[in-house]
C-alpha cells in the first residue's frame, strides 16, 4: 500500500477513542486505533495490515490478512474478545468482516447474516463506554436506504435496531465531543447532483436522521476535527479542489446535536485535497491531517475560531512507491 508517511502519524497518534476512518484517493483506508496503532486496508482486494506503535514510535506490522474484496466501509473502536474490534463491509459480497487487532495478531470473524442486504457504510456509535455498529443497507422497493445498529462482541451480532434512512447514502463517521463519551453518526447521502449531510443516532429500537445541509457536487467529509478554541468541527471537502466548508457542532451529542456552516477557507495544495482526517500527532493537541490530491504534500493545519485554516507543518513527497 502506499501512503506510508500518512499511516505512521495516524500510528503514532494515540487517541483515546478510534478516531474515523478514512479512504485515501488511492481507494486505500486508513483507521487509526484506540491504542496507538494504525490499520491499512486496500479497498480493492481487501488486503488488511495492522501496525502497533511502541512508546518509541516504532511500527510493528501484522499480517497482510484478507478481509472482503471490493471494501466500502470501515469502523473501530468496538470491544472484541481480544483487542480491539475492527469492521470492514461490502455491498457486492454482502458481508460485513469484524477484525480483531489486538496486539497477539488479527483474527478475523464475520456477522452473519449482515442486518439487511447490501452493507456499504460503517461507523461505530453509542452511548460513553458502550461501543455500537452502525451500519447502512439496501432497502428494497424504496429510494431509501435502511440504518441499522448492531451491538457487538457477538458470534454474530445483536441487533439493537433499525429504521429508514436517506436515499444515496456513501458514507458514515462518528461524530464526538470527547473521546470517552457519547457518539453519534454524521454522513453523507449522494444524489446526482447533491451531497446532503446528515446526523443519525439510536434512539431505543430505532434509527433517528437529521439532516443538516445540502452541497452542490460530490462532497467528502472528516469528522470530530478540533478547533484552537476547543470546538468540534465536521470539514467537508472535495478531492481535487481547495476549498473546504467548515461546519461547527453545537447541542452536544443527542437529540440536539446540530451542525452549522462557519468557514469557507482553502487548502493550499495545487492539485487539491485528497484527504482530511482529524488527527493529534505529538506535540499536537487539534487540526487535522491533510494530503493532497495526487499525493505528493502532507499537511497538519490547524482551524482557528471555525473559520480559518493555519498550515503548521507540510512536507513533500507523501507518496511512496513502497507497499505494506
Amino acid at each position: 500500500m502506499k501512503y506510508r508517511l500518512l499511516a505512521a502519524m495516524l500510528a503514532l497518534a494515540a487517541p483515546a477513542a478510534a478516531a474515523p476512518a478514512t479512504q485515501l484517493s488511492s481507494k486505500e483506508w486508513v483507521l487509526p486505533l484506540e491504542s496507538a496503532g494504525v490499520v491499512l486496508v486496500d479497498g480493492i482486494s481487501g488486503q488488511t495490515r495492522v501496525g502497533i506503535s511502541n512508546p518509541a514510535g516504532q511500527i510493528t506490522w501484522n499480517g497482510p490478512v484478507r478481509t472482503v474484496e471490493d471494501v466500502t466501509g470501515v469502523a473501530g473502536g468496538l470491544a472484541g474478545n481480544h483487542g480491539e474490534l475492527v469492521a470492514l463491509t461490502s455491498p457486492n459480497a454482502n458481508r460485513i468482516v469484524l477484525l480483531e487487532a489486538g496486539t497477539s495478531g488479527p483474527g478475523v470473524s464475520e456477522i452473519n447474516p449482515p442486518p439487511h442486504t447490501g452493507p456499504h457504510c460503517l461507523a461505530e456509535i453509542g452511548p460513553a463506554g458502550a461501543r455500537e455498529l452502525l451500519s447502512s443497507a439496501t432497502l428494497e422497493n424504496s429510494s431509501s436506504d435502511l440504518l441499522d445498529v448492531t451491538g457487538l462482541p457477538a458470534s454474530s451480532g445483536v441487533a439493537l435496531a433499525s429504521s429508514e434512512g436517506l436515499p444515496g447514502i456513501n458514507a458514515l463517521q462518528p461524530l464526538y465531543t470527547m473521546p470517552v463519551g457519547p457518539s453519534i453518526a454524521v454522513g453523507t447521502a449522494v444524489n446526482r447532483f447533491t451531497t446532503s449531510v446528515f446526523l443519525s443516532r439510536r434512539d431505543g429500537e430505532n434509527t433517528v436522521s437529521n439532516p443538516q445541509t445540502e452541497l452542490q457536487g460530490a462532497w467528502k467529509i472528516a469528522s470530530c476535527v478540533k478547533g484552537t478554541d476547543g470546538r468540534t468541527m465536521v470539514v467537508a471537502y472535495r478531492r481535487g479542489q481547495q476549498q473546504v466548508r467548515i461546519f461547527t457542532l453545537s447541542g452536544g451529542i443527542g437529540q440536539n446535536s446540530a451542525l452549522t456552516q462557519t468557514g469557507t477557507p482553502s487548502v493550499s495544495f495545487a492539485s487539491g485535497v485528497g484527504s482530511l482526517v482529524a488527527v493529534g500527532v505529538p506535540g499536537a493537541i487539534d487540526g487535522m491531517l491533510a494530503t493532497s490530491h495526487d499525493g505528493t504534500q502532507a499537511a497538519w493545519i490547524r482551524v482557528v475560531n471555525g473559520t480559518s485554516l493555519s498550515t503548521q507543518g507540510s512536507t513533500q513527497s507523501a507518496r511512496c512507491p513502497a507497499s505494506v
